[in-house]
């Protein structure tokens, strides 16, 4: 950072003198005759004036304030060294706000002003500094905090845009330019952040189960944890956000899953579909019926259920398989999971109610005759069969 004090020695006679006739303590009015005193006690007061003036017009010119054209003509002919410092100093200025506007975060503002208040405190601590130096240190410091606000409102705006992007909202025309104009690296990071989301999306969806794709999430939040005194606090938010969009893919991904299953099993029990379910397997899921179709033959009776269940137990050790070495996706899995489960529930289902069937016969026949008996042992033996 340029100090407006490069030269802190810089018209120190011409500050001492000003500072004398100020503080109305010139040596010089000793050696006055007292009958002089009250002519040179005006003449110092007005030249008292004229430098308060002065002073004045120099803090306007490092606020960058109008000032008048009597005022410049004024300065320059009484005051011109004067009017040279508040001019030297204005460019020390011009370069602390390009500083400031060069600051990624409300971090390094805060570091930035707290450089410029120390180093404007050890000089005046050292008594470098004029009273008209200190005037404009101070307000060169008023003017930093002014435009620091305005910095730290432009990046607050900045990074809610650049989360748009992050999240996936559209932007308008004009953010967009005030990204590239004036925080491109902002628009950079959001856009290397949301390339990582999307990375990690993928990454996700090549997941084989539900587990990896929590243990790979979980993996990627502590890798973030431990980068947080490494990253700035803008890249710590970003990544966050981004996060937190991986999580509601995920869980999103979750609820389509399960509406898929509960679809499949309304298809294969011939049940009428919603509008809504229609809708959703046109779009996501297209060829969900003829994948169904694929396992009919499932729900072709068996006359052995005990070799029926073994066949569905195979058939749900293979789709297992099958997603391990990656030969069908995910939805394809779940779709011929709840297809054999469900056969094998009306499997079970049709077993137990035929045992409820006989055991009701047995029951009416064994008040009546010994038939009941008889039809009794049969079952018996037919259970011992088939378990």
């Amino acid at each position: 950072m340029n100090s407006i004090n490069n030269n802190p020695f810089r018209n120190s006679n011409i500050n001492m003198e000003n500072n004398n006739i100020l503080n109305n303590t010139s040596p010089k009015m000793k050696k006055i005759d007292k009958f002089e005193q009250p002519i040179a006690k005006n003449f110092l007061n007005k030249i008292k004036e004229e430098i308060e003036k002065a002073q004045l017009i120099c803090v306007k010119i490092v606020r960058r304030e109008e000032v008048s054209k009597k005022d410049l003509e004024f300065i320059s002919k009484k005051y011109p060294d004067m009017k040279q410092m508040a001019e030297e100093s204005l460019k020390d200025y011009n370069n602390i706000i390009k500083e400031l506007k060069l600051c990624k975060d409300h971090d390094e503002v805060e570091q930035l002003l707290f450089k410029f208040s120390k180093e404007t405190s050890n000089t005046a601590k050292n008594g470098y500094l004029s009273e008209l130096q200190s005037k404009i240190k101070a307000t060169i410091m008023e003017e930093m905090i002014k435009s620091s606000k305005n910095i730290k409102s432009e990046l607050d705006n900045a990074e809610k845009i650049a989360l748009k992007i992050v999240k996936g909202e559209e932007i308008t025309s004009n953010q967009e330019n005030f990204l590239k104009q004036k925080y491109p690296h902002i628009k950079q990071m959001s856009q290397q952040t949301l390339k990582y989301i999307n990375d990690l999306k993928i990454d996700l969806k090549n997941c084989k189960t539900q587990q990896e794709r929590e243990q790979l999430l979980s993996k990627e939040i502590k890798n973030l944890d431990s980068k947080k005194n490494i990253l700035s606090k803008t890249e710590i938010k970003f990544k966050m956000a981004g996060i937190e969009q991986v999580q509601k893919f995920l869980n999103n991904n979750k609820k389509d899953n399960e509406k898929l299953r509960l679809i499949a099993l309304k298809i294969i029990k011939n049940k009428t579909l919603t509008k809504s379910e229609e809708k959703f397997i046109s779009e996501k899921y297209p060829n969900l019926k003829e994948e169904i179709r694929e396992y009919e033959y499932l729900k072709e009776p068996f006359k052995d259920y005990k070799y029926k269940e073994e066949i569905l137990d195979k058939e749900l050790k293979k789709i297992e398989q099958q997603i391990v070495s990656s030969k069908i996706t995910e939805h394809q899995a779940i779709i011929k999971k709840a297809i054999v489960e469900d056969i094998k529930k009306e499997n079970e289902y049709g077993i137990y109610y035929y045992m409820n069937l006989y055991l009701h016969m047995i029951f009416n026949k064994i008040s009546e005759n010994s038939l009941g008996i008889i039809i009794l042992t049969i079952l018996i033996i037919t259970m011992m069969y088939i378990f």
